[in-house]
Protein backbone atom coordinates (compact mmCIF):
# COMPACT_ATOMS: atom_id res chain seq x y z
CA UNK A 1 0.00 0.00 0.00
CA UNK A 2 1.27 3.67 -1.26
CA UNK A 3 1.60 6.63 0.97
CA UNK A 4 -1.08 9.31 -0.13
CA UNK A 5 0.94 11.77 -0.48
CA UNK A 6 3.83 10.73 -2.14
CA UNK A 7 1.91 9.96 -5.94
CA UNK A 8 0.64 13.80 -4.77
CA UNK A 9 3.77 15.44 -4.43
CA UNK A 10 4.91 13.83 -7.74
CA UNK A 11 2.78 15.25 -9.68
CA UNK A 12 3.20 18.53 -8.17
CA UNK A 13 7.05 18.39 -8.79
CA UNK A 14 6.83 17.31 -12.10
CA UNK A 15 4.24 20.09 -13.01
CA UNK A 16 6.65 22.21 -11.19
CA UNK A 17 9.47 20.86 -13.78
CA UNK A 18 7.95 21.09 -16.68
CA UNK A 19 5.76 24.32 -16.46
CA UNK A 20 9.12 25.88 -14.74
CA UNK A 21 10.65 25.06 -18.27
CA UNK A 22 7.97 26.10 -20.16
CA UNK A 23 7.66 29.42 -18.33
CA UNK A 24 11.69 29.99 -18.66
CA UNK A 25 11.09 29.39 -22.76
CA UNK A 26 7.99 31.43 -22.99
CA UNK A 27 9.77 34.42 -21.26
CA UNK A 28 13.13 33.95 -22.81
CA UNK A 29 11.35 34.47 -26.50
CA UNK A 30 9.39 36.93 -25.46
CA UNK A 31 12.54 39.36 -24.60
CA UNK A 32 14.77 37.47 -27.18
CA UNK A 33 13.48 39.74 -30.42
CA UNK A 34 13.80 43.11 -28.77
CA UNK A 35 17.63 42.15 -27.41
CA UNK A 36 18.24 40.56 -31.12
CA UNK A 37 17.09 43.75 -32.73
CA UNK A 38 18.98 45.98 -30.16
CA UNK A 39 22.14 44.31 -31.33
CA UNK A 40 21.16 45.21 -35.11
CA UNK A 41 20.92 40.98 -35.89
CA UNK A 42 19.35 40.74 -38.88
CA UNK A 43 15.65 40.12 -38.91
CA UNK A 44 16.38 36.48 -40.70
CA UNK A 45 18.49 35.06 -37.78
CA UNK A 46 16.04 36.33 -35.46
CA UNK A 47 13.73 34.36 -37.00
CA UNK A 48 15.88 31.30 -36.69
CA UNK A 49 15.91 31.29 -33.01
CA UNK A 50 12.59 32.05 -32.62
CA UNK A 51 11.76 29.00 -34.45
CA UNK A 52 14.25 26.83 -32.85
CA UNK A 53 12.64 27.97 -29.46
CA UNK A 54 9.35 27.37 -30.97
CA UNK A 55 10.74 24.00 -31.67
CA UNK A 56 11.58 23.12 -28.19
CA UNK A 57 8.50 24.77 -26.90
CA UNK A 58 6.55 21.69 -29.06
CA UNK A 59 8.92 19.24 -28.00
CA UNK A 60 8.43 19.89 -24.32
CA UNK A 61 4.36 20.78 -25.09
CA UNK A 62 2.57 18.14 -25.12
CA UNK A 63 5.24 15.44 -26.30
CA UNK A 64 7.51 15.25 -22.97
CA UNK A 65 4.69 16.45 -20.82
CA UNK A 66 2.55 13.70 -22.03
CA UNK A 67 4.86 11.57 -21.39
CA UNK A 68 5.83 12.29 -17.99
CA UNK A 69 2.77 12.47 -16.84
CA UNK A 70 2.05 9.49 -18.32
CA UNK A 71 4.84 7.35 -16.29
CA UNK A 72 3.41 9.49 -12.97
CA UNK A 73 -0.37 8.30 -13.74
CA UNK A 74 0.80 4.82 -13.90
CA UNK A 75 1.89 4.69 -10.64
CA UNK A 76 -1.16 6.17 -9.19
CA UNK A 77 -4.35 5.27 -8.55
CA UNK A 78 -6.42 8.71 -10.18
CA UNK A 79 -9.74 7.66 -8.89
CA UNK A 80 -8.93 7.77 -5.25
CA UNK A 81 -7.02 11.27 -5.30
CA UNK A 82 -9.07 12.40 -8.19
CA UNK A 83 -9.61 16.08 -6.51
CA UNK A 84 -5.97 16.00 -4.64
CA UNK A 85 -4.48 15.16 -8.24
CA UNK A 86 -6.09 18.16 -9.75
CA UNK A 87 -5.19 20.74 -7.10
CA UNK A 88 -1.39 19.29 -6.97
CA UNK A 89 -1.45 19.89 -11.15
CA UNK A 90 -3.12 22.96 -10.79
CA UNK A 91 -0.41 24.29 -8.27
CA UNK A 92 2.64 23.14 -9.32
CA UNK A 93 1.45 23.97 -13.46
CA UNK A 94 0.62 28.02 -12.11
CA UNK A 95 3.62 28.28 -9.71
CA UNK A 96 6.39 26.84 -11.74
CA UNK A 97 4.78 28.32 -14.74
CA UNK A 98 4.78 31.78 -13.24
CA UNK A 99 8.04 31.64 -11.17
CA UNK A 100 10.06 30.61 -14.90
CA UNK A 101 8.57 33.13 -16.74
CA UNK A 102 9.09 36.40 -14.72
CA UNK A 103 12.96 35.14 -13.26
CA UNK A 104 13.68 34.55 -17.16
CA UNK A 105 11.66 38.05 -17.92
CA UNK A 106 13.32 39.88 -15.46
CA UNK A 107 16.77 39.08 -16.46
CA UNK A 108 15.59 39.74 -20.00
CA UNK A 109 13.31 42.57 -20.11
CA UNK A 110 11.74 45.92 -17.85
CA UNK A 111 9.21 45.40 -15.29
CA UNK A 112 6.75 46.36 -17.51
CA UNK A 113 7.15 43.62 -20.09
CA UNK A 114 6.61 40.95 -17.48
CA UNK A 115 3.37 42.56 -16.21
CA UNK A 116 1.80 42.62 -19.60
CA UNK A 117 3.35 39.14 -20.66
CA UNK A 118 2.37 37.50 -17.70
CA UNK A 119 -1.37 38.13 -18.66
CA UNK A 120 -0.55 35.58 -21.88
CA UNK A 121 1.25 33.14 -19.81
CA UNK A 122 -2.16 31.83 -18.88
CA UNK A 123 -3.17 30.29 -22.05
CA UNK A 124 0.28 27.80 -21.17
CA UNK A 125 -1.15 26.89 -17.90
CA UNK A 126 -4.33 25.93 -19.34
CA UNK A 127 -2.70 23.83 -22.48
CA UNK A 128 -0.32 21.97 -19.71
CA UNK A 129 -3.37 21.13 -17.26
CA UNK A 130 -4.86 19.63 -19.98
CA UNK A 131 -2.16 17.70 -21.66
CA UNK A 132 -1.02 16.41 -17.98
CA UNK A 133 -4.47 15.30 -16.69
CA UNK A 134 -5.17 13.46 -20.05
CA UNK A 135 -2.31 11.59 -19.75
CA UNK A 136 -2.76 11.13 -16.06
CA UNK A 137 -6.44 9.46 -17.05
CA UNK A 138 -4.96 7.23 -20.02
CA UNK A 139 -2.74 6.10 -17.72
CA UNK A 140 -5.04 5.41 -14.97
CA UNK A 141 -7.25 3.50 -17.61
CA UNK A 142 -4.34 1.27 -19.21
CA UNK A 143 -3.78 0.11 -15.72
CA UNK A 144 -7.01 -0.45 -15.02
CA UNK A 145 -8.50 -2.43 -18.56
Amino acid sequence: MQKKGRPLTLILLVALIFSLALGAVQGYSAGLPIRLYEQDVPLVTIGTYLAVISLIRTAINPFLIFIGFYLVGRKIDLKANLGLSILSLIAGASIGGFVGYAVTTLIMNPLVELLVGAAGYSTGFYQIFFVAFTALAIAHLRKKG
